[in-house]
């Protein structure tokens, strides 16, 4: 303990001298930024060179990593009600103790039913995206239920976000949403405008079927034959 590990391959018959490396220890407590309670069952993930290691915080918040290398260690945290969060910590040169308690936002909830124009009936298995308006950073993806019901948690209070959904054979929707401050949660319906599939034959007046002919369709909608070919 206190030390990190060497790995030594000497020749069968031979004497090697091991040095083992000083190392570090991260700990601290993951905290809710609203009041500063405890976090538990945070994943956090440690990256820094050769090392990778990933701990859960106990039901307390508490968290530690082990036999860290000296420099900068990139810590990721994320909790499905939690705002996910990167945060990079300096462990210096010298072996030993370095606390960092971090302390993470509760997230908003946008949740709502996604539903099919035509059908004026629920789309489940429809897909439900959720993108920060204005940076384009995906904040979450979700599966509606066998009702057409989603919900997307962990989204940052206060900020505006892009919802799209889609289904197989079902067109997509768009919304433009922004996150109460208060972090309540809001409820916004997607209607899916269904897509429409033209199939026929283009014939000549005089030669039957013409091949190789174009075919273009304009904003089809249920119940509109404007087309044009050539």
């Amino acid at each position: 303990e206190g030390y990190g590990a060497a790995v030594v391959r000497p020749f069968a018959g031979s004497f090697a001298n091991v040095i083992l490396p000083a190392s570090r220890e991260l700990r601290g407590v993951v905290r809710r930024l609203s009041d500063a309670t405890g976090i538990g069952g945070v994943s956090l993930h440690a990256m820094a060179g050769g090392y990778d290691r990933t701990a859960v915080s106990g039901a307390d918040g508490r968290y530690s990593f082990l036999g860290l290398p000296a420099g900068f260690v990139t810590v990721q945290l994320s909790h499905p009600r939690f705002v996910s969060q990167t945060i990079l910590v300096d462990l210096g040169s010298s072996p030993g103790l370095t606390s960092r308690d971090i302390s993470l936002h509760s997230g908003s909830v946008v949740q709502g039913t996604v539903s099919s124009l035509s059908a004026a009936a629920p789309v489940p298995g429809a897909t439900v995206t959720a993108r920060q308006r204005g940076v384009g950073t995906i904040a979450g993806t979700v599966t509606c239920d066998s009702e057409g019901q989603y919900e997307l948690r962990a989204l940052l209070p206060g900020v505006e976000y892009d919802l799209e959904a889609s289904a197989e054979g079902s067109g997509s929707a768009q919304a433009t949403v922004t996150v109460p401050v208060d972090g309540s949660a809001i409820t916004v319906d997607l209607l899916l405008e269904d897509t429409w599939t033209l199939v026929g034959t283009v014939f000549a007046p005089n030669d039957g079927i013409s091949a190789g002919s174009v075919v273009q369709a304009f904003a089809l909608l249920p119940g509109d034959t404007s087309i044009a070919g050539e």
